[in-house]
């Protein structure tokens, strides 16, 4: 059943007098509930590498569109293979508040079909769910450089992204729910980054998106035997 799961995230109670009846019905549902996100791309920096955002900024490295600074002209999109070596993190954070947001979970009744019939077979607001904590920063020492843009998006439902084969009569479970949270850089309150189901993330297909206008370069420094193991360095908007 989990391949047949849809989730729906919604700013609050949903009009239970008025079910979504078809697939398309929960696409424009979703499209019109979850509209921000962010964009995190890190990258570790070369060893030989002794400079700073500045010395960036005045070879023209660095611009708001998150491409790696250390290779000029390549896309991150189709990273070289010392590119993948440098690149750690690149993943786009929907941004939502589980404190005011409800959950509808959705079964597909016709998971291969274009416009399946659709079936609620839970609803709950986000604050009642459990939950779980991950970690999207590097713990291996080193110096790096994160990229970070708010964007505009729209979504898909979110569906369990690696699906986990339970049989044909494993029924849907609030309990195996969670709300994710994770410290991002060296902030001291968590951050929601996201909802997994069966320890499975929850993805929410991306329908598009336009990046905002500034971007967020940080280098930070990571010392596993320091009293603070991630301490940012610089900070620079462009």
């Amino acid at each position: 059943m989990t391949n047949a799961l849809r989730f729906v995230l919604n700013p609050g109670p949903p009009e239970f007098a008025q079910p979504l009846d078809r697939w398309s019905d929960l696409v424009l549902r979703q499209e019109a509930s979850l509209r921000s996100g962010f964009h995190l791309t890190i990258y570790r920096c070369p060893d030989s590498w002794a400079g700073s955002l500045q010395d960036l900024i005045a070879s023209d490295a660095l611009n708001s569109s998150g491409k790696d600074p250390f290779g000029p002209g390549l896309e991150i999109d189709n990273p070289t293979d010392q590119q993948q070596r440098r690149l750690v993190c690149k993943a786009l954070i929907p941004s939502f508040n589980p404190a005011s947001q409800w959950l509808e979970v959705y079964e597909l009744e016709q998971p291969d079909s274009a416009d399946s019939a659709v079936r609620r077979v839970d609803c709950l607001p986000l604050q009642e769910a459990s939950n779980d904590t991950c970690w999207f920063y590097p713990t291996e020492d080193g110096r790096y450089l994160s990229w970070e843009n708010q964007q505009t998006i729209s979504c898909h439902p979110g569906h369990v992204f690696e699906q986990l084969d339970r049989g044909p009569n494993h029924c849907y479970d609030r309990a195996e729910l969670r709300v994710l949270w994770s410290l991002m850089a060296d902030q001291s309150n968590l951050t929601c980054v996201g909802l997994t189901y069966q320890h499975r993330r929850i993805d929410f297909p991306l329908l598009g998106s336009k990046p905002g206008t500034t971007a967020t370069w940080t280098t930070f420094q990571v010392d596993s035997m320091s009293e603070s193991p991630l301490r940012n360095l610089d900070s620079v908007v462009i």
